[in-house]
């Protein structure tokens, strides 16, 4: 599997902010509806570590049900080591 690194500026360019707003609110939406099911996003902050892990689960049933999840690690000071 490769990862792929995206940029600030590749982020603007695949997603300009007039279709993310269109994106958007379709999910709200669909919120709303109840057709996605999130719950609290889970913070862990292991023991003697220098940072944290989040994750965010997410479900939409339907027709063509869809499984996701953002995971998200803050490393204070990560950058600076290459």
């Amino acid at each position: 599997m490769a990862i792929i690194v995206l940029t600030h500026d590749d982020v603007e360019r695949l997603l300009p902010m007039a279709q993310c707003i269109e994106v958007m609110s379709r999910a709200l939406a669909g919120f709303q509806r109840r057709e996605w099911t999130q719950p609290l996003r889970s913070v862990f902050p292991p023991p003697n570590a220098h940072g944290i892990m989040a994750w965010m689960p997410a479900h939409h049933s339907g027709d063509d049900p869809i499984f996701g999840m953002k995971v998200l690690c803050v490393v204070p000071g990560n950058p600076a080591r290459g």
